[in-house]
């Protein structure tokens, strides 16, 4: 909610999203999740409805103690938070969902759009801010709302990487590799649903597809992750960074491929981190690698040059559709060779960070990210007041 920094009478107050989730599991099942809030059958109604009546009296009692103006979410379809924003519309408070999951390729639309309609169902609260004009046509197909409702505002995390490059004109970063670690299911049309108990998951398609039509990155993973470990060990004073997004999952998959086993000691110059803020490493880079990932269009906003892995699967016509296509920015690589030597190339003659962005890498962030300029945050801001009467 950075957004709100300079709205000196706005008074942000945060509710941490376990408080909901706990309550919501005292009325409904763990089974009810994201992925089938609208389409888990008429046996839940009930139930919904009791917890969203006992939401409206928690806050009609909270405002005798806080006046609550506007309530803001970071996804329409939250399943904890699906009553809380028909609750809030019955106490004439706007309900306002900053949604992030914005970056759907042509498959990827295709595939969501069945998903909002049939498994997410309407928007009920106030207003929607999206990235970019993808998501809010995909979200008017599906009837998630009304076109007033959806307002495009950008990426506003986006702002501070152009504020960075700004002030950072000229500068460079030599000899270091970041890495944003994929894994062979990035992108791909998987349901991820919740088990019946707390932390419990699993793909519901799991098993449907396997075989020859198997759709994943599985090659193109594996592949990658070798190349930059082979890079690794043959020159020790490049350092590489490989960056998770700290799931689980993806821990687990960062031991096999760099070596984090008994089998093969750990290199002095790869380092493997699983949390933390992006922009220091993105910063410090020579060069960012990685695939399908949104912080690759964050490297671009910071001036970095991206290279692309565009090989094994990458290639195929089934997954085509659901990968970010960045090859108009033009370090694309068809081997683990070239992937390999061009990463090279970079950390040993690191490009200087350019005060202005090309003109494939403004329409890049503009399509993907909606946001050029560094203002999205500002656009944040006055719809959020606009909502809850205040004005610019």
């Amino acid at each position: 909610m950075s957004a709100l920094d300079s709205a000196d009478d706005v008074e942000v107050l945060a509710m941490p999203r376990l408080i909901l989730r706990e309550i919501f599991r005292t009325f409904l099942p763990n089974s009810i999740d994201d992925n089938n809030y609208a389409s888990a059958g008429s046996t839940f109604d009930h139930a919904k409805l009791r917890y969203r009546d006992f939401l409206r009296r928690l806050f009609k009692a909270l405002s005798h103690f806080r006046q609550i103006d506007a309530v803001v979410t970071g996804n329409f379809g939250y399943r904890a938070e699906r009553e809380l924003a028909t609750a809030m519309s019955e106490l004439r408070i706007p309900f306002i969902a900053l949604h992030k999951e914005n970056l759907k390729t042509p498959g990827r639309v295709t595939f969501f759009e069945h998903i909002y309609k049939e498994r997410r169902g309407a928007f009920t609260g106030h207003s929607i801010l999206v990235y970019n004009q993808i998501e809010k046509d995909l979200q008017l197909r599906a009837g998630v709302a009304a076109t007033t409702q959806i307002q495009i505002i950008g990426m506003p995390r986006l702002d501070r990487i152009h504020s960075w490059r700004r002030s950072n004109t000229g500068t460079t970063a030599p000899r270091k590799i970041l890495f944003f670690l994929f894994s062979p299911l990035t992108g791909m049309p998987r349901i991820v649903r919740k088990g019946a108990t707390t932390g419990e998951v699993y793909l519901e398609d799991d098993g449907i597809e396997e075989g020859e039509n198997s759709i994943s990155l599985d090659t193109l993973c594996t592949e990658t992750c070798l190349t930059i470990l082979k890079l690794a060990r043959e020159n020790p004073d490049i350092e590489v960074v490989v960056k998770t997004k700290g799931r689980q999952r993806d821990i687990v998959e960062s031991i096999r491929p760099f070596g984090l086993n008994d089998e093969q000691p750990v290199l002095s110059n790869l380092r493997v981190i699983h949390s933390g803020d992006v922009l220091p490493l993105i910063a410090e880079a020579s060069v960012v690698c990685g695939f399908n990932s949104t912080a690759l269009l964050e490297a671009v906003a910071a001036g970095k040059p991206v290279v692309l892995p565009w090989f094994a699967e990458a290639e195929r016509a089934d997954v085509n559709p659901y990968v970010i296509d960045l090859r108009p920015l033009g370090d694309v690589v068809h081997s683990p060779v070239e992937l390999h030597d061009l990463l090279i190339k970079y950390a040993r003659s690191p490009r200087p960070v350019p005060a202005q962005l090309g003109a494939n890498e403004t329409a890049t962030l503009e399509h993907w990210t909606g946001n050029v300029d560094g203002c999205a945050g500002e656009r944040t801001r006055r719809a959020i007041l606009a909502a809850i009467g205040r004005g610019v």
